[in-house]
């Protein structure tokens, strides 16, 4: 038997998988200014894993009503 969750939550997995794709997405484009040379390549990847952190960032750490495996609900 399923409960109707009412209470907004976070998602903790998601906001610490974000976490972690922004410090890499950090790492790669340290390296890249760090090293110089054709190391600036590795802003692009970097770029593109910052942008996906900082979306799941902001989907999981706003209090939503969620199901029960943690995915938002449409309100």
């Amino acid at each position: 038997m399923i409960e109707v969750e009412d209470e907004k939550r976070r998602d903790p997995f998601g906001i610490a998988l974000a976490i972690v794709f922004i410090l890499i997405s950090a790492g790669l484009i340290f390296a890249s200014f760090l090293n110089g040379g054709w190391y600036w390549w590795l802003t692009l990847p970097g770029a593109v894993t910052g942008i996906f952190g900082i979306a799941g960032l902001s989907q999981d750490a706003t209090k939503r009503t969620r199901d029960e495996r943690g995915r938002p609900m449409v309100e």
